[in-house]
């Protein structure tokens, strides 16, 4: 039985290299090694690449005594590299698996179902942290001279690291299903937590350069402190270089701990899932309060967003990053504008058009609408069905992108105004320009989701992310910015900011109003017969 699952566990994992789901088809074998074949490409040859880099410029440490440190290093990026790659894998595919029902109602074991579902964790954390530890092999056996025990050490640290992986990332797994089970909205969690591993990823990324000079200027210091300190660290090092003590140790180490996550993970499964599920939920009386038609379909709207981390992750996140940066540029607007003026004093020293270009540039980045009718769908029968025109439907959708996108595009545009010390009169013209992009394309995305619905796919990510909707709807926005910026550095000679903004916000106006009358003519007629 645990093979049967395991295979099912890998089938699942890897179905998009070998079938089509959004021709509902199998792919063709050229497709399917293709697809694998850029698979490896991304991971091993541009990841890889990437982190082979990174060690060849730590090789030096071998010949100052201090090769630990290399693999100490390497070995660390690889831990959070296959935590970050595979700890959302562990909640999804342990604990919120669509199977789980079926599974636990079939007489197997928990603690087969859950050896099937960590053997594919493990898979993930192998894949991702070997992305790391696989390069940093590879160039230590091409630049230092090798023992047999080095090689083996080099080798055993491959799955050593993948080991530990696999249990912080079961870990951290178990601790974002417990609190998604104790959340009313799981999928802010989610979203949270996604973006909090991706801060973390890039903040080490863009530092990692200045660090390691740092540390091959200071290695001796470094690596006595980490002896004296932090003892496993060193032995961790150890057992890459190819002590055969230390690959003692920490082989032990990680298998015994590989053992004890899989039991504490079998002996906790049922209680998370079935609590995950909803099922600990108790009744609880309120009353309701009316709403009208258009907010009875906004609500709807809101709560399918709100329900899909995917969708909040790939299509909303300039709702977070506008008022970051317009935060960011109030606190830093002094030293950022005495920059600025230099770079714009070349074009009369106006800031309004440059401020204006960024944030409708941030603000092109939500296309929350572009998706919002393919998501319906098979069930879009249910809402063609209530007894409303087709209108109300659309304009509940584009509401719903507004409502979420334009007041945090005019607090960017307020900050910034303010930070960079912008008149009254101009960071006013900035604002309106950038909430009339706003409705904009709010409304172009409407527009594109209508024209080209996809409503077969079998997987919500289809819609979302492999979906050529979202592509034009993002290089509007784009293109749109481009023309705002390059229009004025040819005429800024000949024209004022103010009016060049007063002509734009027209524009940007009148395109919107023409939009949404097509949405509700020719859309909602498209709309009804789709």
């Amino acid at each position: 039985m645990l093979k049967t699952l395991i295979k099912k566990q890998f089938t699942e994992m890897f179905r998009n290299y070998f079938y089509d789901q959004k021709k509902n088809r199998a792919r063709s074998k050229a497709a399917s090694v293709g697809l694998i074949v850029m698979f490896v490409f991304l991971m091993f040859g541009v990841m890889g690449g990437i982190f082979g880099f990174l060690a060849y410029n730590l090789v030096p440490l071998f010949s100052i005594g201090y090769g630990w440190l290399y693999f100490a290093i390497l070995g660390g990026i690889g831990l959070v590299y296959g935590v970050i790659g595979s700890v959302f894998n562990t909640y999804s595919g342990l604990y919120v698996a669509k199977d789980n029902d079926l599974l636990l109602s079939m007489p197997i074991p928990p603690r087969t179902i859950v050896a099937a579902r960590t053997a594919g964790v493990y898979l993930m954390a192998l894949l991702y942290s070997a992305s790391v530890t696989l390069p940093a092999a590879v160039v230590y056996f091409v630049l230092v001279p090798q023992t047999a025990l080095s090689v083996v050490g080099a080798i055993l640290m491959i799955f050593i690291v993948s080991a530990i992986d696999f249990v912080l990332a079961c870990l951290l797994g178990w601790v974002v299903a417990k609190i998604a089970s104790k959340l009313k909205n799981r999928s802010f969690a989610v979203v949270i937590l996604s973006l909090l591993f991706f801060a973390v990823y890039y903040f080490v990324y863009f530092k990692a350069q200045d660090a390691i000079k740092d540390l091959l200027a200071n290695a001796s210091q470094y690596g006595d402190a980490i002896r004296g300190s932090a003892y496993p660290v060193y032995l961790f090092g150890r057992a890459g270089e190819g002590d055969a003590a230390a690959m003692g140790i920490f082989f032990a180490v990680s298998a015994a701990l590989v053992a004890l996550s899989v039991y504490v993970l079998s002996h906790t499964f049922i209680k998370i899932v079935t609590s995950s599920q909803g099922n600990d939920v108790k009744g609880k009386m309120k009353n309701i309060k009316e709403k009208s038609l258009f907010g009875t379909l906004l609500s709807k709207e809101y709560a399918r967003f709100k329900s899909s981390p995917t969708y909040m992750l790939n299509c909303s996140l300039s709702t977070l990053f506008l008022p970051a940066a317009g935060i960011a540029v109030l606190i830093k607007g002094a030293d950022l504008k005495n920059v600025l003026d230099l770079v714009f004093t070349p074009f009369g020293g106006d800031l309004p058009v440059a401020v204006c270009c960024v944030v409708c540039l941030i603000t092109g980045m939500n296309v929350i609408t572009t998706p919002a009718i393919s998501l319906e769908g098979k069930t879009l029968w249910i809402e063609k069905s209530l007894p409303v025109n087709a209108k109300s439907p659309l304009l509940a959708k584009l509401a719903l992108h507004v409502i979420l996108t334009t007041p945090a595009t005019a607090l960017c545009s307020v900050c910034m105004a303010i930070g960079l010390g912008i008149s009254f009169a101009d960071g006013v013209l900035v604002t309106a320009v950038s909430a009339a992009f706003s409705v904009m394309t709010a409304a172009f995305g409407l527009v594109i989701g209508i024209q080209k619905p996809m409503l077969d796919w079998t997987k919500e990510i289809v819609p979302i992310k492999q979906n050529m909707s979202i592509l034009i709807s993002m290089l509007f926005g784009t293109a749109a910015v481009l023309v705002l910026g390059a229009v004025y550095f040819i005429a800024a000679s000949a024209m004022p900011a103010a009016l060049y903004l007063s002509i734009f916000f027209a524009l940007f106006a009148a395109a919107s109003a023409y939009l949404i009358y097509w949405i509700l003519t020719k859309g909602a007629e498209k709309f009804s017969r789709l």
